[in-house]
């Protein structure tokens, strides 16, 4: 969920994918976790940088294996209480994958029968990365309103550095 600045902050793919892995190796104790780090802000590196969601669809399944054509509704049906990361990827991939817009990536995510904050934590980020796909303006007013100081002055010093 963390590793969405990564995808923000790095120039290139394969800075992306460097700064990706030494955030996550901190935390994730498997080449699993790393990678699906990796996944997730090469997503949103691609996305911002104005590559086609088919485009990142056919780089990720390619570098990391994930299987991305089982639809929202195939996850649904089959989704179980194994909260991993081969999972949850994958899963919010195809969420924003599925979607027009960010209201409807998160409303894909919240929908499945799963850890749905980090899930749609992971779809929502990725979204917010496309071009026409933004977080809508009035949800960003309202939980900037919601942050204390401390909290918006690090999201304002972030948004400076981009």
């Amino acid at each position: 969920m963390r590793v969405s600045a990564c995808g923000w902050m790095a120039d290139t793919l394969e800075e992306t994918l460097d700064i990706a892995k030494r955030s996550a190796e901190v935390s994730h104790n498997s080449q699993e976790g790393i990678e699906g780090a990796q996944a997730i802000a090469a997503a949103i590196f691609l996305a911002r940088t104005g590559h086609s969601k088919q485009e990142i669809k056919k780089y990720i399944e390619e570098t990391f294996g994930y299987d991305l054509d089982k639809s929202v509704a195939e996850h649904r049906a089959t989704r179980s209480k194994n909260y991993v990361c081969s999972q949850s990827g994958p899963e919010a991939i195809r969420c924003w994958l599925e979607a027009d817009t960010y209201e409807q990536t998160i409303r894909n995510a919240v929908t499945l029968r799963t850890d749905a904050d980090t899930v749609a934590d992971i779809a929502g980020a990725i979204a917010a990365a496309t071009p026409g796909m933004e977080v809508p303006q009035e949800w960003a007013d309202r939980v900037f309103d919601m942050l204390d100081n401390e909290l918006k002055e690090i999201f304002m010093d972030f948004n400076n550095n981009l």
